[in-house]
């Protein structure tokens, strides 16, 4: 079973960094008239949805931005997320288990491409053999 939830928070517009040329652990997320905070140690995954993709965070909140993955990727600290499928990136800190082709994060599954995988198992401090 795929983890979705039902109630999503929509936001749209532009994806603010504050400390530009520096590097950054959060970035700001127009939301209606003002920016929110999103500090990056709290998004577990985000996932493609057409041309827009949604932040799934630690407090079960979930947000709709106006941006594409690859626009958000060039917003990401590349130490913790990586790309795990065209449709999904993770927060590599918060994958709980993996088995063949699927990542655990909690109790939802995100699926590993293969043209991801070596990639992502580099990432993943694995001891032993996969």
């Amino acid at each position: 079973r795929w983890c979705e939830r039902r109630t999503p928070s929509v936001t749209g517009g532009a994806v603010y960094s504050i400390w530009r040329g520096r590097k950054a652990d959060f970035f700001f997320v127009k939301e209606g008239a003002y920016f929110r905070r999103i500090d990056f140690k709290f998004i577990r995954w985000i996932k493609a949805e057409g041309s827009y993709c949604k932040l799934f965070m630690d407090n079960a909140r979930e947000l709709l931005l106006s941006f594409n993955l690859t626009e958000i990727t060039s917003y990401l600290p590349v130490q913790d997320f990586v790309r795990v499928h065209r449709s999904y990136i993770v927060n590599i800190n918060s994958v709980d288990s993996f088995i063949g082709n699927m990542l655990f994060i909690g109790n939802c599954r995100i699926p590993i491409s293969k043209s991801h995988k070596n990639e992502v198992l580099e990432r993943l401090n694995l001891i032993g053999e996969v």
